[in-house]
């Protein structure tokens, strides 16, 4: 965190300054910030070149998807579908050098009356679709479409969709792309963290995304709307709790926005260690990924966790690694089965280390975060 923090705050690394490599590498490879862990430790430390091969190979890729996305973009604009942009590039544009801000994936939003004519222009240029999601072998380029804001877990997801009615008449420009507006976008990513939070949890990468979004546009946005619609989806602790260790780790200024929290308990090293932990995206290890079944359930049902839900997920939790579901909803028993016969052989291996036991630890220390934090009412 604090390598990360010197370069976004554009510092620089102290002279003889010495950390373990392999163990920074490693998490920043979990947290997607490889890249800007390598750019700041470059000059002042040592074996930081056997990452070299591996850092070029990352930022390469991700400047050749960028670059592929402008330009697929435009011809989207051009023939009129209207596309909203979120996260990615959006986020990647408050970040000092917005290429090598690594993006998985690129989302964009769509009509539903537009949709299939989006279906039908990516097919006609060799895309793949999977559901909503679409690849590109020539260059490499993953697409997510949606048609709506709302996402994660039906208490999140109806709240969601009813606060960003009307976002299409307030959309801007953020250099090329079109997207939501600042307020609307602020939400958004807040919303989205909160929604993986909830889940198996979210990473450093996500906190300077909103840290970084919030300061550079905080001119344009409406702070008091910001934290008034994160209340109405009892969101407005956990996005205080962000930019309280955005203060920490970064060494920014946000009291405008802490000023508003009324005193709320903060807790910072709960916060950060489950931070840390996750990796980017809640994706750290397959336990704690099965442990979201669990945590998602509680939220859901208010602290009453169900160990059935770890076994038999929701077909709303399903659906998201199952594409198939999403067109033959009936066939949820069978992957139910296959599931299970999988997380059993997997467990299994040594070489992944899966256990259920562990799973439900996770999954219970996470609950009472969550407990603490006021998304399950105690």
């Amino acid at each position: 965190m604090y390598i990360l923090s010197r370069y976004i705050n554009g510092e620089g690394l102290p002279d003889g300054y010495r950390f373990d490599v392999g163990r920074v590498f490693s998490l920043s490879l979990s947290h997607n910030v490889l890249p800007m862990i390598y750019e700041e430790a470059l000059y002042s430390a040592e074996n930081v070149s056997a990452y070299k091969k591996q850092n070029l190979m990352l930022s390469g890729m991700q400047i050749k998807k960028n670059y592929a996305f402008s330009k697929l973009y435009s011809e989207l604009e051009k023939s009129g579908f209207g596309i909203i942009i979120l996260k990615g590039p959006v986020c990647a544009s408050a970040y000092p050098e917005p290429d090598i801000r690594l993006s998985s994936d690129f989302d964009l939003l769509v009509s539903e009356d537009k949709k299939q004519g989006l279906h039908d222009f990516l097919i006609s240029r060799g895309y793949t679709c999977g559901g909503e999601t679409y690849y590109s072998n020539s260059d490499g380029l993953y697409l997510e479409v949606k048609t709506s804001l709302g996402e994660g877990i039906n208490k999140i997801k109806n709240a969601s969709d009813k606060i960003f009615e009307g976002y299409e008449k307030r959309t801007v420009f953020i250099g090329e792309y079109r997207t939501l507006s600042f307020n609307d976008n602020l939400i958004y990513i807040i919303i989205h963290a909160f929604k993986h939070f909830v889940g198996s949890g979210f990473g450093i990468r996500q906190l300077a995304d909103i840290m970084l979004f919030a300061e550079k546009y905080k001119e344009k946005i409406d702070f008091d709307y910001v934290f008034e619609t994160l209340k109405y989806m009892n969101a407005d602790l956990f996005a205080y709790n962000v930019f309280n260790a955005a203060e920490i780790v970064f060494g920014r200024d946000f009291s405008f926005i802490m000023e508003k929290s009324n005193g709320a308990e903060l807790f910072y090293d709960d916060f950060i260690s489950d931070l840390l932990e996750a990796g980017v995206f809640g994706k750290s290890s397959e336990d704690r990924l099965h442990s979201a079944s669990i945590v998602n359930d509680a939220v859901e049902k208010n602290g009453k966790r169900s160990l059935m839900s770890a076994v038999f997920p929701s077909y709303s939790a399903m659906k998201t690694k199952y594409k198939i579901l999403k067109y033959l909803p009936i066939l949820l028993p069978l992957a139910w089965i296959f599931r299970l016969i999988e997380y059993f052989f997997r467990s299994l291996s040594d070489k992944k280390h899966i256990s259920p036991a562990r799973s439900v630890k996770i999954a219970d220390e996470r609950i009472e975060l969550m407990k603490k934090m006021g998304i399950i009412k105690k």
